[in-house]
């Protein structure tokens, strides 16, 4: 349910309207853009009211429309547990909470991080040792596109920074991951990285080759005052074999030559330098709905989109195709599917490839709950 007012009386009236049971939790999605909720407030009705939630606030959501700017989403799912909180995830001492009320693995984990987290790759990969590969996990990060670090999750527990929180949902789900940007340059090999930044390539600094390669397809310069305005057609790609790269995207240069990106860089990694082209990413989503259908189409009860804020920075006005693409899309199975909502986020997280939990950039996730 998608509501343009964000004030804690709006969202109060139509978690009413909703009526979540005991055994439900309610999902709460926010743009930061012109954002009225007063959320340690509304934390404290909702924990009067025994009501369960998890949210985040987000640089925007998708709606069928395509693209809001503000607004709040309001779902309720079926909890197959209390949800998880892990916090201080820059940090990398992670320590599970307790699962003892999990049982059985669920069939979905609805999981939201904090996208300018150092160490997201890391707590997925725990989360994935730890939980196993018998859940399907979806979700993204929450943030600004200011890129300043503040509180963006909230649940029962409170709000927070630097945290991630998993939802384990009692609904099936069918999951659709796809990019659609085409290797322009590579393989190159990230000879020296820290974390999410890149200061080497091919043992050289990495805005030198990453400059050349950019100046030469385009025809402009690349400086540090424009950089984002132009990488941000030209990402990186972590090598994958038979399948789609994993994209990570850069942000800005620092006075050293590195470049800083979202999501981590593994030491070593091959590389690819990627190039967007507006028809191919809206056909990758088209095939992110085939995807979905391929593993069955039982009558779904929810459509959730992540979308990675950088795909509409790159493709502005067509935006709207690629959310009308992925309508018409869902139209074609014979079974009624739900209106599509979702996020627009930093990074987005799956688990669709052979059951591994990911950190993607500049890609579109799909989950169908059934």
């Amino acid at each position: 349910m998608y509501n343009f007012n964000t004030t804690n009386a709006e969202i109060l009236h139509l978690i009413e309207e909703i009526n979540p049971s005991e055994q439900e939790i309610i999902t709460i999605y926010l743009s930061e853009v012109s954002l009225e909720t007063d959320i340690p407030n509304l934390i404290r009705t909702l924990n009067q009211q025994n009501i369960q939630f998890i949210g985040g606030i987000f640089p925007g959501l998708v709606t069928q429309e395509g693209k809001a700017d503000t607004g709040v989403i309001l779902n309720k799912l079926k909890l197959a547990a209390p949800p998880l909180l892990f916090q201080n995830v820059s940090a990398g001492q992670l320590s599970l909470p307790d699962i003892s009320s999990w049982g059985t693995p669920p069939p979905t984990c609805l999981t939201l991080v904090d996208g300018l987290s150092a160490n997201i790759g890391q707590l997925l990969s725990f989360i994935n040792d730890n939980l196993g590969n018998h859940s399907n996990f979806i979700g993204g990060g929450a943030g600004s596109l200011s890129l300043e670090q503040k509180p963006c999750l909230f649940c029962n527990e409170g709000f927070f920074q630097d945290a991630a929180i998993v939802c384990p949902i009692l609904q099936e789900s069918t999951l659709g991951v796809r990019h659609g940007w085409e290797r322009l340059h590579g393989p190159v090999v990230a000879t020296r990285t820290e974390g999410t930044i890149i200061h080497e390539l091919n043992w050289q600094p990495a805005f030198q080759i990453y400059k050349e390669v950019v100046e030469a397809d385009s025809g402009k310069t690349i400086t540090t005052d424009n950089f984002f305005s132009i990488a941000k057609g030209y990402p990186f790609g972590i090598f994958r074999e038979n399948r789609e790269d994993i994209i990570r995207d850069p942000l800005s240069v620092d006075s050293n030559g590195a470049l800083i990106c979202v999501g981590e860089v593994p030491q070593h990694a091959v590389l690819n330098i990627m190039k967007g082209n507006t028809e191919k990413l809206i056909d990758a989503a088209r095939q992110v709905v085939k995807d979905c259908y391929l593993q069955g189409t039982s009558s779904a009860t929810h459509t959730m989109v992540v979308d990675c804020i950088s795909r509409t920075l790159f493709l502005e006005g067509d935006f709207t195709k690629e959310i009308n693409a992925l309508q018409y899309q869902l139209s074609l199975d014979k079974n009624e599917v739900p209106p599509l909502e979702g996020i627009l986020s930093l990074g987005e997280i799956s688990s669709l490839h052979k059951g591994l939990i990911e950190f993607y950039n500049k890609t579109i996730v799909v989950g169908l709950l059934h």
